[in-house]
C-alpha cells in the first residue's frame, strides 16, 4: 500500500523545530484552545490515525475534557483520544 503524502508529512513533522510558546494538547487547559502547530510521532500508525481524523497543522483547537479520554473541537468536529495521541499533538494558544 503506498501513503506517499502520509511519509512525506511524516518526516516534514519530524523536522519541525517545537515553538517555545506551544504546548501539548494533552496540556491545555479545559475551556482553552488555540491552534495546532505540529504532530509529533515517531510511530506512523499514530499520525495515520491523527490526519484521518482531519487533526492536521493550521486548524483551530479547544479542549473540552481532559478525563477519562481527551475530548476537543477541531474546527466543527467534536473528538475523543487517548491521552498517548493527545501528548502527541502540538498547540499554540
Amino acid at each position: 500500500m503506498s501513503i506517499g503524502r502520509a511519509e512525506t508529512i511524516s518526516k516534514v513533522m519530524s523536522q519541525v523545530a517545537v515553538n517555545k510558546n506551544s504546548m501539548l494538547l494533552l496540556d491545555a487547559e479545559v475551556g482553552k484552545g488555540g491552534t495546532i502547530t505540529g504532530i509529533h510521532t515517531k510511530d506512523d500508525n499514530i499520525l495515520k490515525k491523527i490526519m484521518a481524523m482531519g487533526v492536521l497543522p493550521g486548524m483551530p483547537v479547544k479542549v473540552i475534557q481532559k478525563s477519562p479520554s481527551v475530548v476537543f473541537k477541531v474546527g466543527n468536529t467534536t473528538l475523543a483520544v487517548d491521552h498517548n495521541i493527545a501528548q502527541c499533538i502540538e498547540i499554540l494558544a
